[in-house]
């Protein structure tokens, strides 16, 4: 896995089952903003769903659902593919 401050690099190759995988990040200021935007925004949700989904079965599915999906919004603001 590679980490790239500043700039984007080519990062590492991995092969599993024969398919390659490449890990790297790329992190800079925008895209550490983006990140925070991204888990705050999924953390003000995590706790107004606390209350509204108080009496709800299947909370636990629920936020874990929430937390996978903020997660890959962070791993998405992280790749760098798109540069």
């Amino acid at each position: 896995m590679a980490v790239c401050l500043g700039r984007a690099g080519r990062g590492h190759n991995v092969r599993t089952l024969g398919w390659p995988i490449q890990l790297a990040y790329h992190v800079d200021g925008l895209s550490f903003l983006f990140a925070f935007m991204a888990a705050g925004i999924g953390a003000a949700v995590l706790l107004y769903s606390v209350g509204y989904m108080a009496h709800e079965k299947g909370t636990t599915r629920f936020y874990s659902f929430v937390l996978i999906f903020i997660a890959g919004m962070i791993h998405l603001v992280y790749t760098p593919i798109y540069f």
